[in-house]
């Protein structure tokens, strides 16, 4: 089920990325597909590289609009996904055009104060009013968008 979620997104561009300043290490990523819309939502611990070369990662600083964290994360904006690697707890591999690969880890694994679980990624199919929420119980949980 995991697979079939993620490779929805498979050969899409990045649109549009929002992270940084008041969203700390959260990343959103806005994915056209296939003519659909889609929304990747990295709560989790990730990491930015280039062939043997991190470039950047969730744990640096993300307020300073100059700092690599951001530059590079920008740098993404227009790339493809040339494919996905994921596997079964979840984390996955963003394969881009640029060579560049995001890598999510789920290391999300506790429940918030009310005994909920939370989120270590969500895709959102905009078009069709759907969200995909990888939860620390390492399951998905289902939404709407809106």
């Amino acid at each position: 089920m995991i697979k079939k979620i993620l490779n929805t997104i498979k050969h899409g561009r990045i649109t549009n990325i929002i992270k940084g300043g008041s969203n700390g290490s959260i990343v959103l990523l806005e994915i056209k597909s296939n003519e659909k819309q889609y929304i990747l939502y990295i709560y989790c611990s990730w990491r930015l590289s280039i062939i043997n070369k991190v470039l950047t990662g969730s744990n640096e600083d993300s307020t300073d609009i100059n700092s690599r964290y951001n530059k590079e994360m920008n740098n993404l904006n227009g790339d493809v996904i040339n494919n996905l690697i994921i596997n079964n707890f979840g984390d996955f591999s963003i394969n881009f055009k640029s060579k560049k690969t995001l890598d999510v880890f789920c290391d999300l694994t506790y429940y918030d104060n009310e005994g909920n679980s939370v989120e270590n990624w969500t895709l959102c199919d905009v078009s069709e009013n759907k969200c995909y929420n990888f939860t620390s119980n390492f399951n998905i949980e289902n939404e709407s968008y809106e």
